[in-house]
């Protein structure tokens, strides 16, 4: 806001600038219209020239600081101009690598080699999660191996090997898995494609490659039961393939057909499952309201799901005992003594599926008595088995330990326990 300096204009002390404004103004208007009419002359040349001494001077002065200012406003466009490509390249850096993060988070991955460590990462995590009590190596970065070794105390190593291609995996890769074989000498293998097929092998395909057994799986698309399934179905057949037992290639091949064949209702299985959750996600973003009735039938099919996979287990499980007809050894088992459970509840189902895996071992021996079974090896019992209204009670007969089984804990561990004690004591 202008002020007025009253050393200059101390004639204007006399009015009040709040009342007297319009004529101050006037006043005002006066003065600059006489000083545009008014030009000085004088007759005195020193006047004259001091005049224009002045005149230069300040002209010479309004020219530097002209000049000044424009130096000054150059130099401020060039520091405007360097902030704006620093800026530019900075947001450009952060751009590709906010792209890259977010083509990591989607799947858009530039190289097979990225797709391949995915595929690994998922691979090792799963089977770290299934089998905690195993040892899972990774053996990617090895020149001339495979992925990774699964290693347990009770089976044989499984050599891995995954593959995460846009097409077709090659025969060429399948060979190089058998080559791994025979440096590894492992006679147990499985190789995973994620998002192709395997040329020349089908779904849950067993090879016989000199000695050893290989099984394949194309399209498991990132499915951690398929996973959990072809490990269980390869050990069983490394205990079936064993030097002490009477069981030939051929009888497991054909075995292994036959649960192939009950294993492709698998497809129809993972199609209801993805029509299901397709039709969950349109729906929700249609119109949220009619999330209850997609949730009812969502219900409907994880019902009808849970029933075709304990269906498949009691399949897999006939299927995988017959092993057990051909096998010579003095404490065969009746195993219709417990056949009736795998139509029971899930806490005898559960039963059924411990009985059949402990059916198993040679060295044991299950006796059915009145209210559960007896499990035994040499005359001597180890364990009794009790079926109560609410509970299925497992107790030991040469300590005090007792534990209920449901369908929760009926697994791999608990036979672990069983057939430790067993051995052991």
């Amino acid at each position: 806001m202008f002020s007025i300096d009253y050393t200059i204009n101390k004639w204007v002390e006399t009015y009040d600038l709040d009342t007297d404004k319009l004529l101050l103004n006037n006043y005002l208007n006066i003065g600059y219209q006489v000083s545009k009419m008014i030009s000085f002359q004088s007759n005195d040349s020193n006047l004259e020239k001091y005049l224009k001494i002045q005149s230069d001077f300040f002209e010479e002065k309004i020219s530097n600081i002209s000049k000044f200012s424009d130096i000054r406003i150059e130099n401020l466009e060039k520091t405007i101009n360097t902030i704006q490509d620093n800026s530019n390249k900075t947001i450009e850096t952060n751009t590709d690598k906010f792209t890259q993060i977010i083509e990591k988070i989607t799947g858009k991955v530039h190289t097979s080699a990225t797709k391949g460590k995915i595929a690994e990462g998922f691979l090792e995590q799963t089977l770290k999660e299934l089998y905690p009590d195993d040892i899972v190596t990774t053996t990617a970065s090895t020149a001339h191996e495979s992925d990774i070794q699964l290693s347990s105390s009770n089976y044989p190593t499984i050599l891995i090997e995954s593959k995460n291609y846009s097409n077709p995996v090659p025969t060429k890769e399948v060979e190089k898995f058998k080559v791994d074989l025979d440096r590894t000498n492992i006679k147990f293998g499985i190789f995973y494609s994620f998002g192709t097929t395997i040329t020349g092998r089908h779904k849950f395909q067993i090879e016989t490659y000199k000695d050893k057994y290989i099984l394949y799986l194309p399209n498991i698309t990132f499915e951690s039961s398929l996973i959990n399934l072809s490990i269980l179905m390869i050990r069983k057949i490394a205990l079936m393939s064993d030097s002490s037992s009477c069981y030939n290639k051929d009888l497991i091949i054909q075995k292994a057909t036959e649960i192939i064949n009950i294993i492709k209702e698998l497809d129809v299985l993972y199609d209801n499952l993805s029509k299901s959750k397709f039709e969950l996600i349109k729906q929700k973003k249609i119109i949220i309201d009619s999330l209850d009735n997609i949730h009812t039938t969502y219900i409907d099919n994880e019902a009808l799901i849970k029933n075709i996979i304990n269906r498949i287990k009691i399949q897999i499980n006939d299927k995988l005992r017959e092993f057990t007809e051909n096998n010579t050894n003095n404490n065969t088992i009746d195993t219709t003594s417990f056949e009736y459970l795998k139509n029971g509840n899930n806490r005898e189902q559960s039963l059924y599926y411990l009985l059949t895996d402990l059916s198993g071992y040679d060295f044991v021996k299950i006796t059915k008595i009145n209210d559960g079974f007896r499990i035994s090896k040499c005359e001597k019992d180890y364990f009794e088995i009790l079926i109560k209204k609410t509970t299925i009670k497992v107790n030991s007969l040469i300590n005090e330990a007792s534990f209920g089984l449901n369908n929760s804990n009926a697994n791999s561990m608990i036979i672990n326990y069983l057939i430790d004690t067993i051995k052991n004591n």
